[in-house]
């Protein structure tokens, strides 16, 4: 068999041949291309070009923008910039390189919707409707707009001729259909369009009076008086009307209750005034009111002789009060005839011969010959003097009449006095007294309390909280304590001419030094993991990540199925996990899964973790155990040296 040397000169000579050449490197004829298109999103492709030299030749890629491989997909980084791509060519002699020429410069994605356009305002004709432009992705730099009439709300739709801009003002062509428009969003690259929810049916125009309404009838008391709907566009449906008591001169008008139909009988409440009626004609497209004309001053009616006497009773229930109690009034007016005629009138209740607000001018409803009239007020600590006086109606043959005097008592409620204080202050810094004071919740009332409030501390009175105004109910004091120590404060009102004095109960304030700074936040977390089923829980993990050194946990367990009550791990050391330990660090994390290890902790059952660190704000973390599903997980903080989560922190 032949053998052969490898000379460094890179000629290899055949001993039995005799003969010798040289290995040939590659070398570029035809330059790499790329070809797709320059666009974001595209992918583009190099074509390695035409190479001579000995073979197998391997070629590796490298893009202007950063890529490697045959392949480059184009990122939004590179839109505007121009591409190439160098091949480098490799065989056993050497390697050689060779660049493409440029693509580009890259263009944008054309724009894409996030978020379809929407439109706002009224749908009636005559109203204006507005586009949004929707959200695009892509930077469009511009938008146009298309306007279509729909026969539903998501079909059947036609574009509006002329509706181009982002604002479009219904028409009567539009009314009972629905209206979309077409966004187009567009960028250097291109465009996309989308539609929006079409709104609607447009409706018609709310009818619009043309000719007033119209009041036929004598201006007297016990005529009836009868309006005209007058005339209307829109094609209004129906009608609905509202007469207005108006002064001498027609205007101050003010509804007259219960007056609603197309006619109104005229009575003795109307006397000096003139009266108009509203009318509202209700069409497919909303509403519209006219006012009619107003009448001539109402006059009262021949008034005949009264003939009828009357006798009124009053009664109060209960028939002694406290301040502010709600006092019913009762009026009986009895016809002194055996005749026919109706009790058309009204009684006013006073107290001391001054009407009292809300039972004056009540209008007596006729029930053979008697009729009862009741209002319901209260009053403050006084010996009422009441009466109730019944006036007939003007023209009535009744007389009126009066009521006997009415003495009641009304004595002082009384109060309750609350205070609202800190349980704990530091000292030299000013803490703030607020004590409020007032009725029995059930006998609330335009009466509240006055006068002052006394703060105490230890039953003794504060000498710089003596007095203190009450304002709305409220007074307060600000305290400041140079001493360290326990007060117990509690407010004392004396009462006013209305309501009886109350004190507060006893709360007690500490004051205490400033506590010392804090020198930070823990920022420990917690994984778990849980099993569950309908009688009971396991834990699968329970651990506390990143852990630091100083820092203690605390676990407790209390509960059906727990295997401890309390266990603490000071980190100041890095113990190992062990085979044995039941709650270790291992990687950076406490471990606290293996002391529960095939624990079934039953219903009810609760998990504590406090993780604590002298100075330091804390966590905690309690997990109470639930049937069928996972258990309910507590997350806190912990003030540095407390034990209630949640407080000071």
């Amino acid at each position: 068999m032949a053998s052969f040397a490898v000379l460094t000169t890179g000629m290899i000579w055949w001993p039995a041949a005799g003969v010798a050449w040289a290995a040939t490197p590659p070398s570029n004829s035809v330059l790499p291309t790329i070809s797709g298109v320059a666009q974001q999103g595209n992918q583009l492709t190099a074509n390695p070009g035409t190479w001579s030299g000995d073979t197998p030749i391997t070629f590796s890629y490298q893009w202007s923008d950063g890529q490697t491989g045959s392949t480059d997909t184009v990122a939004a980084a590179d839109v505007g910039q121009s591409l190439s791509v160098t091949v480098t060519a490799t065989n056993d002699a050497g390697q050689a390189s060779a660049t493409s020429a440029t693509a580009g410069p890259v263009l944008p994605a054309p724009p894409s919707v996030l978020t379809a356009p929407s439109i706002t305002g009224t749908a009636r004709q005559g109203k204006t409707l507005t586009a949004s432009t929707g959200a695009w992705s892509n930077s469009p730099t511009a938008y146009s707009y298309a306007w279509a009439d729909c026969t539903s709300a998501s079909a059947g739709c036609s574009s509006i001729a002329g509706a181009t801009s982002s604002t479009y003002k219904l028409v009567a062509a539009d009314v009972a259909k629905y209206v979309n428009v077409t966004v187009t969003a567009s960028n250097s690259a291109g465009h996309g369009s989308v539609a929006s929810a079409a709104v609607g049916p447009i409706l018609p125009p709310a009818p619009s009076n043309t000719t007033a309404p119209a009041i036929t009838g004598t201006a007297e008391q016990g005529d009836t008086l009868i309006v005209t709907n007058g005339t209307w566009d829109g094609s209004p449906s129906a009608y609905t009307y509202a007469w207005e008591d108006c002064n001498s001169a027609g205007g101050s008008c003010a509804p007259i209750r219960g007056a609603t139909s197309s006619s109104y009988t005229l009575s003795a409440a109307d006397i000096g005034s003139t009266i108009a009626c509203v009318v509202t004609a209700k069409g497919a497209g909303g509403t519209g009111s006219a006012s009619s004309n107003t009448t001539a001053v109402v006059a009262a009616a021949p008034t005949p002789p009264a003939s009828q006497p009357t006798t009124t009773a009053l009664l109060a229930s209960p028939g002694s009060a406290v301040t502010n109690e709600a006092v019913t009034l009762i009026a009986t007016v009895t016809s002194g005839s055996s005749s026919s005629t109706a009790l058309w009138g009204a009684v006013t209740f006073a107290d001391d011969g001054s009407a009292i607000t809300g039972c004056a001018n009540l209008p007596v409803t006729p029930s053979g010959q008697s009729a009862t009239v009741a209002c319901s007020t209260s009053f403050g600590a006084s010996t009422a003097q009441l009466t109730a006086t019944f006036t007939a109606s003007t023209g009535s043959v009744l007389e009126g009449s009066a009521s006997r005097g009415y003495s009641m008592v009304v004595g002082r409620d009384s109060t309750s006095t609350s205070l609202d204080v800190s349980s704990s202050v530091n000292v030299g810094a000013g803490t703030t007294y607020t004590a409020s004071v007032g009725p029995p919740a059930a006998r609330p009332g335009p009466i509240e309390p006055t006068g002052s409030v006394e703060f105490l501390d230890a039953g003794q009175p504060i000498s710089s909280c003596a007095g203190r105004p009450l304002n709305a109910g409220v007074a307060t004091c600000t305290v400041t304590y140079a001493a360290a120590g326990v007060h117990q404060i509690s407010a004392r009102y004396g009462g006013d001419a209305n309501f009886a004095g109350s004190s507060s109960p006893t709360e007690l304030v500490s004051a205490a030094l400033h506590p010392p700074p804090v020198a930070g936040t823990i920022a420990s977390t917690m994984q778990w993991a849980f099993y569950y089923t309908p009688k009971y829980t396991q834990v699968r993990n329970l651990a506390v990540n990143g852990v630091s050194a100083g820092a203690t946990v605390l676990v407790g367990c209390r509960g059906g199925g727990c295997p401890f009550g309390q266990r603490a791990a000071s980190l100041s050391t890095r113990a190992l996990c062990g085979r044995k330990a039941r709650m270790c660090l291992m990687g950076g994390s406490f471990r606290i899964t293996p002391g529960f290890a095939s624990r079934r902790l039953a219903v009810g059952a609760r998990i504590t973790v406090e993780i604590t660190r002298p100075h330091w704000v804390g966590k905690y973390y309690r997990f109470t155990i639930r049937s069928r599903q996972a258990p309910r997980v507590l997350i806190s903080c912990l003030a540095p040296g407390a034990s209630v989560p949640g407080q000071g922190c």
